[in-house]
């Protein structure tokens, strides 16, 4: 996108990112209507001076790409990153009203990987990034903050390890630069045509550690698994609101091959990290992750007996050393004040537990 001559959109989007007064994740464009922004509590009006007209979108797409059009018309989507001064931005356009419309979701990256610290992952997290092999399942749903907690987990890694990392995403959206490590980041639909491919083409790689975007069939599932167990260390995303939901999802590709498979989890899963990101009274948002760390024994002979229900019992229980419980961190936050116990229970796997736990019972 170009550094100098940017449409009037465009120039809206960039200030719009810069500032620091106003917390949220996403900005939605859609033609005839006013730009939105999603907060921590809702969408509300981003302050665009006008609505969005169609030749307001085509000038803003086609600073991303100038085949937008073509592409939109033949998927109904079109996905792309591109940066306006030096701001990264990934931008998901899709055709409304049978074609009459376009309406456009944008994200903003920032500039750098954030650390550790900055996500607001518990302290015990921090362990993962000194595993030498196994897998890292990192879930949550969508918007939840699981890109940027592996992010930071990759940074860790790079500037703390010499390995070999290589990372497949769709589309790349925190750039890495080399530390301690060599990082190789591959795209979907670009350097790569699927995830399947990019994992197996990247154990001829000679990769240390290797970041799927996200596990979505059973030979990306299988191919990670496969990896795991033969020494690398595999940090994958997927969607599920708990640690043993996480574990269930990804087994769930599986059919014949079921028992194997989660034979082969129980033996090389190192932890689930399940977040949410909660919104605070004050209009932001706070991290709330349940942590499982896989070294217990009988942990591991729960996932390979698919009795997932014994981790979260074992999680409520407190029984498992440098683990955190979902819902016992959401009712922290509530009796702390942080966020409000409405808030909390649309996070909550057992909401009927949430409300118990944040009364003290």
């Amino acid at each position: 996108m170009s550094n100098d001559v940017i449409s009037h959109l465009a120039h809206h989007i960039f200030e719009l990112s810069q500032r620091k007064d106003l917390v949220f994740s996403d900005i939605h464009i859609e033609q005839g209507q006013p730009v939105m922004v999603r907060r921590p509590n809702g969408w509300v009006d981003a302050g665009y001076d006008a609505r969005v007209e169609g030749g307001d979108i085509v000038a803003f797409l086609k600073s991303f790409d100038q085949t937008w059009r073509e592409k939109l018309d033949q998927h109904g989507h079109f996905d792309a990153t591109s940066e306006i001064r030096g701001v990264r931005l990934r931008c998901s356009a899709y055709s409304i009203d049978g074609g009459e419309r376009v309406s456009v979701s944008v994200r903003k990256f920032p500039g750098h990987p954030p650390t550790f610290e900055e996500t607001g992952l518990p302290a015990s997290a921090a362990a993962f990034t000194k595993a030498p092999r196994g897998m890292l399942l990192v879930s949550g749903p969508t918007g939840s903050g699981k890109t940027t907690s592996l992010a930071s987990i990759i940074q860790r890694i790079n500037e703390t390890r010499a390995a070999h990392i290589v990372t497949i995403e769709d589309p790349i959206e925190y750039v890495f630069q080399r530390s301690q490590s060599i990082i190789s980041q591959r795209q979907v639909g670009k350097d790569v045509a699927t995830f399947a491919d990019g994992l197996h083409g990247a154990l001829r790689q000679r990769p240390d550690v290797i970041l799927i975007g996200e596990i979505r069939d059973a030979d990306t599932a299988q191919t990670a698994l496969r990896a795991a167990e033969s020494g690398h260390f595999v940090l994958a995303s997927t969607h599920a609101r708990n640690s043993a939901g996480a574990i269930a999802k990804i087994l769930s590709f599986f059919g014949q091959d079921l028992e194997s498979m989660a034979v082969a989890m129980a033996n090389s899963l190192v932890g689930v990290i399940a977040q949410s990101l909660v919104p605070t009274k004050d209009n932001k948002a706070v991290l709330a992750a349940e942590v499982l760390h896989v070294n217990e024994q009988n942990v591991r002979k729960a996932i390979a007996e698919l009795k997932f229900g014994e981790i979260t019992e074992l999680l409520r229980a407190n029984k498992l050393p440098q683990c955190t419980y979902g819902n016992l961190m959401l009712a922290q936050l509530v009796r702390r004040h942080t966020v409000s116990l409405e808030a909390a229970l649309t996070h909550s796997s057992d909401p009927n537990e949430l409300r118990r736990l944040a009364d003290g019972a």
